[in-house]
């Protein structure tokens, strides 16, 4: 296995900390890795170790204000500059890996970046895989908070607040859990303005699933208390044809991290030969 890491400058100046792993030999794809809220692209690393093991490089890079990024924590000026930043990794996917088929993957508020991106977005890519998307909240909050949440954003729009996450909702494995308490770079915030548009967006992606344009593998566990995983179902009942869902039994949110985390990679994986 090879590893690198690097800085990219984003179009607004800031320096975005990039993970890179690949095979000895030419990969096969490139995994474009987009992670979620207050996480951090390195705590894939052991998930991105089992793709290079299959013979695939993972490209990843910490979301601005998040892990080795530079920016305010938690904070992004609008949803379209996390779009811009999701452009760098698609110009530079090509431009390390030129000519080698491209997956797009998002997991959590990356899985609802990444929807959005393809929906809208027309680029080089083989499909895109989407994991417990934050297109609802499961547990969703009341219309005098969300009125609340949309008045405050317009009058403090750079005001962070915390998300109130319980990491114990993430996985039934402990040591995973433990993992992400302990981990240095994990935030628990995200400014108002930017959670207002992601939950915009998070309606107008279920509204527009119909322009979906190339095969998707969209997966949530059914005992996610972050997610809502009817949503997710919503999506995929109105994007059937480019659609593969998988609903797993009894999981939580992160299942790239749950105690059957080598059964799911090898539903990943028999997804991804089937292209």
């Amino acid at each position: 296995m090879k590893y690198f890491n690097d800085l990219w400058k984003s179009f607004d100046g800031l320096d975005l900390f990039v993970n890179n792993w690949q095979p000895e030999t030419q990969p096969k794809a490139i995994i474009n890795f987009v992670h979620g809220l207050g996480s951090h692209s390195g705590r894939i690393k052991e998930y991105a170790m089992k793709f290079v093991d299959a013979g695939y490089a993972v490209l990843t890079f910490d979301l601005r204000g998040h892990g080795m990024s530079e920016g305010k924590t938690g904070y992004a000026k609008s949803y379209d500059f996390i779009m811009k930043d999701i452009d760098k990794l698609i110009a530079n996917s090509e431009k390390i890996y030129p000519g080698i088929p491209k997956i797009i993957y998002g997991h959590s508020l990356g899985g609802n970046f990444v929807l959005n991106y393809v929906l809208t977005h027309n680029f080089d890519c083989k499909g895109a895989i989407v994991s417990s998307p934050w297109l609802r909240l499961e547990m969703q909050p009341s219309k005098i908070k969300i009125f609340t949440a949309r008045l405050l954003a317009a009058l403090f729009p750079s005001l962070v607040m915390p998300t109130g996450l319980n990491p114990h909702f993430l996985s039934h494995d402990i040591e995973k859990v433990n993992e992400y308490i302990n981990d240095p770079l994990i935030h628990y915030r995200l400014n108002l303005k930017l959670y207002n548009e992601i939950c915009e967006k998070g309606d107008w992606i279920l509204n527009n699933s119909d322009k979906l344009s190339m095969p998707l593998l969209l997966m949530h566990g059914n005992a996610d208390k972050i997610t809502s995983h009817k949503a997710t179902e919503e999506f995929a009942a109105k994007s059937k044809k480019l659609t593969k869902l998988k609903i797993w039994d009894d999981k939580f949110h992160e299942l790239h991290n749950e105690i059957n985390k080598d059964e799911v990679f090898e539903y990943i994986l028999n997804w991804i030969d089937q292209l």
